[in-house]
């Protein structure tokens, strides 16, 4: 993986790349094990999650990144480590000051009430409200109680697993 870094900061590597040598460097650990310790089983799992990262990689590769990044956060590739921080603490402040409020609130009273510019208000909460976190109904806004609760980020990895790891595939033959 080192190596890729290097190689990727010489030669501006395709996205996709990362993934496939990691998987190849997964599929190699696999080989070893199958040949060296007497559980092929483990061996060959270790294989087929690293073929599963080549092909991954590969279609990244040959049809690009399947998702976009919102505006908010695209443009932080080549920001400071203090911006990015900068911009998740927004978003946090600004959603529990939407969660904690008695009722719907606009971007002005959001930016008064947390002493923040209201263009930095707007950009985080169109973000929010991108990742379905707020609800913006005329002019105003309020957080969207997460709807099973405490189980809500274990429901989320749940239906989000089987759509990930189909991806490559759906890349495939939606190009074929």
């Amino acid at each position: 993986m080192m190596a890729h870094d290097v190689a990727d900061e010489f030669y501006d590597l395709p996205e996709g790349t990362n993934w496939f040598v990691y998987g190849a460097s997964i599929v190699a650990v696999g080989v070893y094990w199958m040949v060296v310790f007497p559980l092929p089983w483990v061996g060959g799992l270790f294989g087929l999650v690293g073929l599963w990262f080549v092909f991954d990689g590969v279609t990244t590769i040959r049809y690009g990144p399947s998702r976009t990044t919102p505006g908010y956060m695209s443009d932080l590739e080549n920001e400071q480590w203090g911006e990015t921080m900068l911009r998740m603490q927004t978003l946090n402040v600004i959603y529990q000051a939407l969660k904690n409020a008695d009722g719907p609130r606009t971007a002005p009273e959001l930016a008064t009430d947390l002493d923040l510019t209201e263009s930095r208000i707007e950009r985080a909460l169109e973000f929010l409200e991108h990742e379905g976190r707020i609800e913006h109904e005329k002019g105003h806004y309020r957080a969207d109680p997460p709807r099973w609760g405490r189980l809500t980020p274990v429901v989320q990895f749940v239906v989000w697993l089987p759509r990930r790891v189909s991806r490559p595939f759906r890349r495939v033959t939606a190009n074929a």
